[in-house]
């Protein structure tokens, strides 16, 4: 019942999450991320039913990949490397005949790809909360449950169903002593890791080709001169229009 209970909170970031994003390239992430979160309520709900859960891993691991695609030009037809991804992942089920038959090769691939989505994030605000899900992800991968106790089951659902609820409360509030600061912040949050250093080396090509000595740091905006703001302003904005962040105010 616990267990049920943080479920059906988790609902509320998760709702919050797609408000906050829905006007922006991380849309499609937010859509897979309600589908693979219904997947782990089925799975929940099957109790140890190793069918249920692979199909919820899968699609979890979905998420980080659909991240790295999440800009314009090309975000639509990402979905279709996610899907195909995903196929990718769903094939031990073919290969079965509807009965799981991972190799420890397949196995190996759907953990890496889970582990690359928490280290997307490990220098964010979200990196307790991913180290919840990846823990989670991990230890349902590599435990069979029929040699297992029954207590590893619920370790997963509670790691999983505990995960948005930190997230949520961190969410709240954005670090940085400028709005523009913020901005940059917001969007190194949500991105990720790989997006923000391409970003953030974006920006500071740019603001040396213009000769400013402003420098955008993992932290924030470095400002030589004060009347530089503008420029920096404009310029950030500019790189973040392709991400549907560039009319945002934090």
């Amino acid at each position: 019942m616990l267990v049920w209970l943080f479920y059906a909170m988790s609902l509320i970031p998760l709702w919050k999450a797609w408000q906050a994003n829905r006007a922006t390239s991380l849309a499609h992430t937010i859509i897979w991320a309600f589908v693979a979160w219904a997947a782990w309520g089925f799975a929940i709900g099957a109790g140890t039913n190793e069918l249920a859960r692979y199909v919820a891993l899968s699609l979890t691991a979905c998420l980080p990949v659909a991240v790295l695609g999440a800009r314009q030009p090309g975000l639509a037809a990402w979905n279709f490397v996610v899907l195909g991804l995903l196929a990718v992942f769903l094939l031990p089920l073919a290969q079965g005949w509807g009965a799981l038959r991972a190799s420890t090769i397949q196995a190996v691939f759907l953990s890496a790809i889970l582990f690359f989505g928490f280290l997307n994030y490990v220098a964010t605000r979200f990196a307790f909360a991913a180290l919840l899900v990846v823990g989670a992800c991990e230890l349902q991968l590599w435990v069979r449950f029929d040699n297992v106790l029954y207590a590893s089951e619920h370790a997963v659902n509670g790691l999983l169903v505990f995960a948005p609820l930190p997230a949520w409360a961190l969410s709240m509030w954005t670090p940085g002593k400028t709005s523009l600061d913020r901005l940059w912040i917001s969007f190194r949050d949500r991105f990720g890791l790989i997006w923000a250093l391409r970003a953030r080396d974006q920006f500071n090509r740019a603001a040396a080709h213009t000769g400013l000595s402003a420098r955008l740091s993992w932290s924030g905006l470095r400002l030589g001169m004060e009347d530089e703001a503008a420029e920096c302003e404009t310029i950030l904005r500019s790189l973040l229009k392709r991400f549907g962040m560039a009319d945002r105010t934090v």
